[in-house]
């Protein structure tokens, strides 16, 4: 599936702050695959295998500067269903300025956060979920283990960021 448009992030190459630019995730019947293209000029597609996590290589170099530049957004990237919305945006973490992942879900195991949910996913995982109900962002996990507080500012930050792009 090539992009409408392409989805930018950002990251840190080698010290440098670049652009990142999701532009296609590939189909293939066994592997995870797209295509980022870099504002330093490189560009590669990226392969994942879904029965190992946190394992990716790019296809130009196996391993490169780039690929470890990206690999946790790439295993929130996964997330993606063709035809869905997805965004990204910076927002620290434990101090750290960390690409947080929107992404439309296809459907919400939590009957409480019912219609056109979101997955809000950064650093490798899952966070919380959102969902709009009666005018109003609401956000809750549904992770068993480990679940977390939600930061209600960034739930704002966000809601405000879907309905610019609505």
């Amino acid at each position: 599936m090539i992009l409408d448009k392409p989805i930018k992030f950002s990251c840190l190459v080698d010290g440098k702050n670049l652009e990142a630019e999701l532009l296609e995730s590939i189909e293939h019947p066994i592997q995870h695959a797209f295509r980022i293209r870099f504002s330093d000029g490189y560009e590669d597609e990226f392969w994942g295998d879904p029965f190992t996590p946190n394992w990716w290589e790019g296809s130009i170099r196996k391993k490169s500067r780039h690929l470890a530049a990206i690999k946790e957004d790439l295993n929130s990237i996964i997330s993606i269903h063709d035809g869905f919305k997805a965004f990204c945006l910076r927002w620290k973490i434990d101090g750290i300025m960390t690409n947080v992942w929107v992404i439309e879900n296809i459907r919400l195991e939590d009957e409480q956060l019912s219609g056109s949910p979101y997955s809000v996913r950064c650093n490798s995982g899952y966070r919380f979920s959102m969902i709009k109900s009666n005018g109003k962002w609401m956000a809750k996990s549904i992770r068993v283990i480990d679940s977390e507080e939600v930061n209600t500012l960034l739930v704002a930050e966000i809601g405000k960021l879907i309905d610019q792009n609505s």
